[in-house]
């Protein structure tokens, strides 16, 4: 029973736990921007509910600006979406495009909204696309009002999660007169397919101490081309842009929806970047609008050199082991070389740690040298040092009063380590014996018996041990 009520409460458990959900309100800058003309930013709550993998998110309360005047629209609620891991970052992502019924928004911040109306009409259609981690939510909204209100929306609420930002002077060039350099921000953003967006914000024509407020240039969809010494990546665009209009506590008036109203600005916009510098050259032909040729320039270039390359040669022995060609001022990775035994390898020549010009090294086996030590009855006879591989010769043994009884096993040749070999020797009875040819000899046995000179075996002549 205990058994069944565990296995309850555990499925229970997993049930409730792969239905929970978590609901978070992010709040951050939003934009709105009507035919090309953008508003101040506003404080904007987004509220968005996680149940696995999927997301329902709501912009309550969200209003069309146009200076100080506002057109409450409603709520924009958008349930079910997709989320899907980031393949350019530690995020999620997710879109949806639809024609959604918008809601009234709050009643005490307005007694009419605009969302009953647009219903009427069919509804909103949208597309909307984001990204969101545990800590920032990036959204837009395009509607395209075109045929219903002559109008062509975008929304977007915070700001792009892959969102890098490069500051290096900005210098503008009109009509062959060139201004001082100024401090300019360029954010670029990376897209899910591999393409860039880059944005320039509050671009201004400098004319001596006279600034003209133009506003931002936005281009998306960048490709992105390795260069030729695969050190950065390039960039070209040409193309007429509609440019957006610049922070209103910069300025009160920006020269972007005049510029947009003429058909917009041909740009040829080209540049070069990595993860720690940005070069970008604009080039703006305004000559039959405002009678100007611009050309806006950010960083500066990258010296488009050639990479050097050195050969590096090990040799072992004179046979040439490897041959590759380096990189000026790469590290040189030295080969593996072989243990032979019996021998040590060294190199001869200083290995560089980096390539600097062409170079050969060489190295050698160095034959080894071990000890052979003959021992006789446990003392050292002899030491010798052989080189390794040497033929073994054994040296003759001589000593006084004994004969030599051989040695042990000896190698052929000299191993790759040092050797003992052991001998012994016994007593030489023939010449341990001493006596006068005018004295005769006594002999005894082991047991102090006097015996004749015939006697077998072991016997003691003169007080030394005799083996006859």
């Amino acid at each position: 029973m205990k058994q069944t009520l565990l296995t309850i409460a555990m499925f229970m458990a997993t049930l409730f736990g792969a239905q929970a959900q978590t609901s978070k309100t992010y709040t951050d800058k939003l934009t709105v921007t009507i035919n090309h003309a953008s508003s101040a930013p506003q404080s904007a709550d987004v509220n968005v509910i996680v149940n696995g993998n999927t997301m329902d998110l709501t912009l309550k309360n969200f209003m069309l600006a146009n200076g100080e005047d506002k057109i409450p629209v409603g709520n924009i609620a958008v349930t079910g979406m997709e989320l899907k891991p980031s393949v350019v970052g530690d995020f999620k992502v997710f879109e949806r495009s639809e024609t959604i019924m918008l809601e009234e928004g709050d009643a005490e911040l307005s007694d009419f909204w605009l969302a009953t109306s647009l219903n009427e009409l069919g509804g909103v259609p949208i597309i909307l696309k984001g990204q969101i981690d545990d800590n920032k939510l990036y959204v837009t909204i395009d509607i395209d009002m075109m045929s219903t209100l002559q109008q062509i929306i975008y929304v977007e609420v915070g700001s792009n999660l892959t969102a890098r930002t490069y500051t290096d002077n900005l210098t503008v060039t009109i009509n062959d007169a060139s201004s001082q350099p100024q401090p300019a921000t360029v954010t670029v953003t990376s897209n899910e397919d591999g393409t860039m967006g880059l944005t320039l914000k509050n671009f201004m024509l400098a004319n001596g101490e006279d600034k003209i407020p133009v506003g931002n240039i936005n281009v998306d969809g960048l490709t992105l081309t390795t260069s030729t010494y695969g050190t950065y990546n390039t960039f070209e665009r040409t193309e007429t842009i509609f440019l957006g209009t610049g922070d209103p506590e910069l300025s009160d008036f920006w020269l972007a929806p005049t510029l947009n109203d003429l058909g917009g600005v041909p740009i040829v916009l080209r540049g070069q970047i990595n993860e720690e510098q940005l070069y970008v050259t604009i080039d703006i032909n305004m000559e039959s609008t405002l009678g100007q040729i611009i050309y806006v320039k950010v960083g500066e270039p990258w010296e488009e050199k050639a990479p050097v390359f050195y050969t590096v040669t090990f040799v072992v022995d004179g046979q040439t082991i490897s041959s590759e060609q380096v990189e000026e001022g790469a590290a040189i990775t030295v080969p593996t070389i072989e243990e032979r035994e019996g021998y040590t390898f060294a190199w001869k020549d200083e290995v560089p740690a980096t390539a600097t010009a062409d170079v050969t090294i060489n190295g050698a086996y160095t034959i080894n040298q071990y000890a052979i030590t003959w021992m006789v009855d446990g003392e050292v006879y002899e030491t010798q040092t052989l080189d390794y591989g040497t033929a073994i010769t054994a040296p003759t043994v001589t000593v006084e009063g004994r004969i030599f009884d051989g040695w042990g096993e000896v190698p052929a040749t000299m191993p790759a380590h040092d050797v003992t070999v052991n001998g012994s020797t016994h007593l030489d009875a023939i010449k341990s014996i001493t006596a006068s040819s005018t004295t005769k000899a006594t002999i005894y046995d082991l047991s102090g018996r006097r015996v004749n000179s015939a006697t077998r075996g072991i016997v003691i002549i003169n007080g030394k041990k005799l083996v006859k």
